[in-house]
Parts: structure tokens; sequence; C-alpha cells
């Protein structure tokens, strides 16, 4: 399960120390949150970590995802990507800046004014 996919609309981060030359570096993506992260667990599950707080008591109570395990870091489940969405959302997952068409017409309008003017290109003067 590669979480690159979900890098339009999520900040997606390769873990310390791996490295893009691995031959499966879809195992070191991982998603980061203020109260935990979400990393592959295997090809069709993903591993959700709830740090301590009362947010994991919610998930257990509700019984939808299986406690994998249950440490002094916090609480990992198990999901199915179908649960993509709502880990990301219970974690507080960091999104990358969203930008509407409208918006970004208004930027690129406002940068127009900062932007270089070219230089007419240089003649060689005979000698």
């Amino acid at each position: 399960m590669n979480l690159k996919t979900m890098q339009k609309r999520y900040r997606v981060y390769l873990e310390d120390g791996a490295s893009h030359k691995d031959k499966e570096v879809w195992r070191y993506y991982e998603v980061r949150g203020a109260r935990g992260s979400i990393h592959p667990y295997s090809q069709t599950k993903l591993c959700v970590l709830i740090r301590p707080g009362g947010t994991s008591m919610d998930v257990i109570r509700a019984g939808k995802w299986e406690l994998i395990r249950d440490t002094d870091d916090g609480r990992e489940f198990l999901i199915g990507m179908a649960d993509f969405s709502e880990a990301a959302e219970l974690i507080q997952a960091r999104r990358k800046r969203q930008v509407s068409p409208e918006q970004r017409a208004v930027y690129v309008e406002r940068l127009r004014q900062y932007g270089f003017k070219k230089k007419p290109p240089r003649t060689r003067e005979a000698s």
C-alpha cells in the first residue's frame, strides 16, 4: 500500500534513515499528525499509531479497527485503505495547502508586478 498516492492532499514523509533507493521504499512512507501517524503495515493494510489520550478510547469503544499493540507510546490499530480519511482526521494529519483556481488567479496577478523584466539581448560592439 503506497501512501505516496495521498501526497496531493496530505504531507507524506519518508521515515528517518530510509533511502529512496530501497526497492520497497513504499514501506517507509508515513503521514504524520498532531495525535499520531499512519504507515503501511502490509500490501493491503495500514497501521495507525494514536498517541496517549482520550481519542484512542473512542476508537476502541466503537470496535471498528483492530487493536494490535497497546504501549506507553500509544495504541496501534490495523485498518484498511477505506478507513484512511477517517484515520487521517483522527490523528489530525498535516495537510497540504489547497488553493482554488480563483485564489490562484489572484496570487498570480499579485506576484506579476514583482516579476523580473526581460533585459534586451547583449550585442557585441565592433572595435
